[in-house]
């Protein structure tokens, strides 16, 4: 309950049930592999992570959802393995280290990223809705799945498309981006403000990317696909 304290330390775990908490819960160590098992950090937790480790899969339908905060404050790579369907509907403060997400999921909340970390889409189907936000100095990476992002973007940090589809519905504006694989689509006009980079993959979709009048444009690597 909301008074409670959650402590995961130790070796791994196994969640084959649904898991609620609405408390304090403090991850320091030991993966958690899910067998058709949620987790749920709610409404009202405050979740805080040090370790470097893994949302597992080990067989059915498993999710992690967020509806309070989630903070991590430790370094190295935390990661939602594939099939692991990652939900945001609260806030994550991504404050050392990286995160992953590989088994899709949707999110409605707010991603904070400090200078020097990373977010990074591998896999899955992501939905971003309107009401959701990826904010800060840190970096963002595409490599596979499909990401559609109808929310904020205001992210000081480099973008990078290798893989996948990313799909930008609505007018951005972007700092600093790498298409070297993979497609950038979207509805809107994106304007990128400093440097652009495009080694390889796929513009398409029914928007525009334009380049403002400081901006730096680089074509080089191998062929590019326009498709908009």
């Amino acid at each position: 309950n909301s008074g409670g304290t959650l402590i995961l330390e130790g070796r791994r775990k196994e969640l084959q049930r649904r898991l609620v908490t609405a408390g304090q819960c403090e991850w320091s160590s030991g993966n958690i592999r899910f067998s058709n098992g949620t987790f749920v950090n709610a409404v009202g937790g405050e979740m805080d992570v040090t370790l470097s480790g893994n949302l597992e899969w080990n067989g059915g339908e498993n999710r992690f959802i967020n509806e309070g905060v989630i903070r991590k404050v430790g370094e190295g790579q935390l990661e939602a393995n594939a099939s692991v369907g990652f939900d945001n509907r609260g806030e994550i403060d991504v404050q050392l280290g990286s995160l992953v997400l590989s088994g899709g999921g949707t999110s409605s909340g707010e991603y904070l990223l400090n200078e020097g970390v990373s977010l990074s889409y591998t896999g899955g189907d992501t939905v971003l809705t309107e009401t959701s936000g990826l904010r800060g100095a840190g970096s963002v990476s595409f490599t596979g799945g499909n990401t559609q992002i109808g929310g904020a973007y205001e992210m000081g940090g480099l973008t990078s498309i290798s893989g996948g589809r990313v799909g930008f519905n609505g007018d951005r504006s972007i700092g600093e981006i790498v298409l070297s694989g993979g497609t950038l689509e979207g509805s809107g006009v994106m304007e990128i403000r400093d440097r652009f980079s495009w080694t390889g993959g796929t513009l398409r979709g029914s928007g525009e990317t334009r380049m403002n009048s400081g901006g730096t444009l680089i074509l080089e690597g191998r062929r590019k696909e326009l498709q908009r």
